[in-house]
C-alpha cells in the first residue's frame, strides 16, 4: 500500500484568508472584549489584594512619630509670631504668594 500524503498549502491558505475576509469584524471585537474582561479582571484583583493587606495586622508599618521630633517641632512652632514654620535665611517658600 502507498500511503503518498500531499498538502496543499495554497488551498489551506486561501481557506484561512477567506475565513479572516468573512469573520474579520466578530475576531476584532471578541479580541477586544476579552482584551477589556482580561483587564478588569486584573484591576480588580489589585483592588482586592491591596484591601486584604491593609487589614492583616502582621503587615502593619509603624506609623508612630518619636516624641522628640513633636517636641521639636512645638518649639519652632512657638517660636514664629504667624503660626507657622520659619525657612533659614537664604531659603525662599516656593509655596508663598
Amino acid at each position: 500500500m502507498n500511503a503518498n500524503i500531499s498538502i496543499d498549502f495554497k488551498s489551506i491558505g486561501k481557506g484561512v484568508a477567506h475565513f479572516f475576509e468573512r469573520f474579520h469584524a466578530i475576531l476584532f471585537f471578541l479580541l477586544v472584549s476579552c482584551s477589556l474582561i482580561g483587564c478588569i479582571a486584573v484591576v480588580l484583583a489589585i483592588i482586592t489584594l491591596s484591601g486584604e493587606a491593609a487589614e492583616s495586622d502582621g503587615d502593619r508599618v509603624n506609623q508612630t512619630f518619636d516624641q522628640k521630633t513633636i517636641e521639636r517641632l512645638g518649639e519652632l512652632r512657638s517660636k514664629d509670631q504667624g503660626g507657622s514654620l520659619t525657612l533659614p535665611e537664604g531659603r525662599v517658600n516656593p509655596f508663598a504668594e
